[in-house]
C-alpha cells in the first residue's frame, strides 16, 4: 500500500503522485509507463493538462442554470428536463470522459428529483444513439466504427439511430408545459 498526500485535482500534484505510484510499484528493470498513459492523464488528446470540457458542459452547466432558475422554478412549481445520454450507462471506446459526465448528470437528476420534490419535478431524457459526427471522432477504424454502430442499433428498441433534429412530441411538451399551473 502506498499513501499519496496530493491533491489529484491539481495537475502538478497529480503528475508527482503518478510518478510516486509508478516508481513504488514498477518491477525492477522495467521502464516507466507514465508516457504511455500521458494522453489519458492529459485529457485524452495529449495536448492539454486538464480533462476535456465534458464535465463543465454536461454537469457544471446544468447545475449553474438550475441554481440561477431555482427560485422561479419553486415559485411556479416548474420542471427540469435534462437531456443526457445512454452514454452514461453504456461504456463506449474512447469516450470515458463523455460517459462519466453523462453518468454524473444522470445521477444528479435522480438525486435532485428527490431533493426538490414536490415543488420542482426533475427528469431526464436519455435518447439512444443519435446519428451525429461523434461516431467519426472515436479514433476507431471504419470497420470498428461500423461494428459499433451495428451493435448499438441491435440494442436499441427502435432498431435505428435517432436524428438530432427530431424529438418525440412528449419530450418537447414536458419541457414547456406545466399542468400544475
Amino acid at each position: 500500500m502506498l499513501a499519496c498526500a496530493s491533491s489529484l485535482a491539481e495537475p502538478d500534484e497529480l503528475d508527482d503522485a503518478v510518478g510516486d505510484v509508478l516508481d513504488a510499484f514498477r518491477s525492477p528493470g522495467r521502464p516507466s509507463e507514465q508516457r504511455r498513459h500521458r494522453p489519458l492523464l492529459a485529457g485524452g488528446d495529449g495536448r492539454s493538462g486538464r480533462p476535456p470540457a465534458h464535465v463543465d458542459v454536461h454537469v457544471k452547466g446544468p447545475v449553474h442554470l438550475l441554481r440561477a432558475c431555482l427560485p422561479e422554478l419553486r415559485a411556479r412549481r416548474g420542471s427540469v428536463v435534462n437531456v443526457t445520454s445512454v452514454g452514461g450507462a453504456l461504456a463506449t471506446p474512447h469516450r470515458s470522459f463523455y460517459g462519466a459526465s453523462k453518468a454524473a448528470i444522470n445521477h444528479l437528476t435522480r438525486s435532485l428529483a428527490i431533493e426538490l420534490a414536490p415543488e420542482v419535478r426533475v427528469n431526464a431524457v436519455l435518447p439512444g444513439p443519435v446519428d451525429t459526427p461523434i461516431y467519426d471522432d472515436l479514433g476507431l477504424s471504419d470497420e470498428a466504427t461500423g461494428k459499433l454502430r451495428e451493435d448499438l442499433m441491435a440494442r436499441t428498441p427502435m432498431g435505428r439511430f435517432g436524428s438530432p433534429t427530431r424529438w418525440p412530441p412528449g419530450c418537447a411538451a414536458s419541457s414547456t408545459t406545466n399542468p400544475a399551473g
